[in-house]
């Protein structure tokens, strides 16, 4: 499922959160194609003067969620090239689970693990970008949600 294909299924006035938001690229996008979703977002640095107005920020590790947000506040979570950051993923995703209504949708992508071998850019490659601690492959990650109860949906 392609990210536009996950935002246009969501409900109308669902509530949103963009996990690990960076300069939100992603949050203008959604600002563009489904304005009635409820947005907040949180980054690790302020990013709030970045962002399209109306998006709720919040200064905060994504390993920390469970204390930045209420419990079973989300309809949905995106997360884009952030797992891939993380030394230990876990806390992250119990965070996840834990704001997440029950029956809400987890939105992961990450850089496909063929890039710790072949460029994406010239002289850039997974392991150029130092913050990157872990590549995660399909069955990383069909571990990773087996282990926490999550549901697969492609």
């Amino acid at each position: 499922m392609t990210l536009d294909d996950f935002i246009r299924s969501l409900p109308e006035g669902a509530s949103v959160l963009d996990a690990g938001c960076g300069p939100g690229k992603i949050l203008h996008h959604i600002a563009k194609i489904r304005p009635d979703l409820r947005v907040k977002a949180c980054d690790i640095r302020d990013t709030s003067a970045q962002l399209p107005s109306g998006v709720v920020f919040q200064v905060g590790s994504v390993e920390n969620l469970g204390h930045l947000y209420g419990e079973n506040e989300f309809d949905a979570i995106i997360t884009q090239h952030v797992i891939e950051h993380l030394l230990f993923p876990m806390p992250f995703i119990e965070g996840c689970k834990q704001v997440l209504k029950p029956g809400g949708l987890l939105y992961i992508e990450t850089p496909n693990w063929i890039r710790a071998y072949l460029p994406f850019y010239p002289r850039l490659w997974f392991w150029t970008d130092y913050t990157h601690v872990r590549i995660f492959s399909k069955a990383t990650f069909r571990r990773l949600c087996r282990d926490f109860d999550l549901d697969i949906v492609t």
